[in-house]
C-alpha cells in the first residue's frame, strides 16, 4: 500500500529571522525544508543529525571501551605500571568530554 497523494498545498510566511532558523534546523536532519516543516507541523519528531564533533565524541567514547576493556585484561595479568598510565589517559579523554557537554548544556548545540 502506497501513501496517499498530496493534494493539498498549505504556504507558511515568515520573516528572515524566522526562515533563516528553520532552514538551519532543516539543515540539522536528513529532511528537505519541505519535509522537516512537514513533520514539524504533524508532530513526528524530528531528530538533528549528529554534528562533526558529536560523531567525534562518540568515536572517542568508543575508543575509551576499548581502553577499559583493556585495563581489566592488564589488571587480570597484574601489569599495574601500564593500567596506571592507561587511566591517566583515559581521564584526560573524559575532561575533554565532560567540558564539551558543559558547554553544549550552557549554550546548545
Amino acid at each position: 500500500m502506497g501513501a496517499e497523494r498530496r493534494r493539498h498545498k498549505v504556504t507558511v510566511v515568515l520573516n528572515d529571522q524566522e526562515y533563516e532558523q528553520v532552514s538551519l534546523k532543516a539543515e540539522l536532519t536528513p529532511f528537505t525544508i519541505y519535509e522537516y516543516c512537514r513533520k514539524a507541523a504533524l508532530r513526528h519528531q524530528v531528530r538533528e543529525a549528529l554534528s562533526h564533533e558529536e560523531r567525534q565524541l562518540l568515536r572517542d567514547l568508543y575508543k575509551i571501551g576499548v581502553n577499559l576493556n583493556r585495563l581489566v585484561t592488564w589488571l587480570d595479568r597484574g601489569n599495574l605500571n601500564e593500567v596506571a598510565l592507561e587511566i591517566a589517559s583515559i581521564q584526560k579523554e573524559f575532561t575533554g568530554i565532560n567540558r564539551y557537554f558543559r558547554e553544549v548544556l550552557r549554550h546548545g548545540r
